[in-house]
């Protein structure tokens, strides 16, 4: 290796050499035209290797660029559909609510709205286990009236 060195620098330091002898002998147009000959197609390929490699290293950062926002943006895809959600289910309450708001304006009864805490459905019987009680003074076996989302299952 070291050998391999040497032998370069020897090489280079001839090739000085005698540019500089041709050159001072009055041959210096046709050993820069020579020089030019030889070198050209190696500059050549070497700037093309250059930008391809540079473009590469574009190309490659520009994917990790997009991989980065395409994760995040189904991150943001998926919070908006969470959002979407919300939305949605607040929206069906909101109509449940306006509707059992209507049905206690029209009733000629003292009203008391609850909400559906438990079902069971078993055999002949069914039962639907309300969020309102004694605590509110309403009497065990009291008539309900219901919406049309009671007797629908929600989820």
């Amino acid at each position: 290796m070291k050998i391999r060195k040497v032998v370069l620098l020897g090489s280079l330091v001839a090739a000085c050499l005698l540019l500089l002898t041709l050159q001072t002998r009055g041959y210096g147009s046709v050993a820069r035209d020579f020089f030019a000959v030889v070198t050209t197609p190696i500059q050549t390929g070497l700037a093309k290797a250059s930008r391809a490699t540079f473009g590469l290293w574009a190309t490659y950062v520009d994917w990790k660029n997009v991989r980065a926002e395409n994760r995040r943006l189904r991150e943001e895809v998926q919070a908006l559909r969470v959002r979407a959600l919300r939305v949605s289910e607040t929206d069906d309450e909101n109509r449940r609510l306006r509707r059992l708001l209507a049905l206690q304006e029209n009733l000629p009864l003292t009203t008391l709205s609850g909400e559906i805490i438990a079902r069971e459905w078993g055999g002949w019987i069914r039962s639907l286990t309300v969020n309102r009680g004694r605590g509110d003074n309403v009497p065990r076996g009291r008539s309900r009236a219901a919406d049309a989302d009671a007797g629908h299952r929600r989820g």
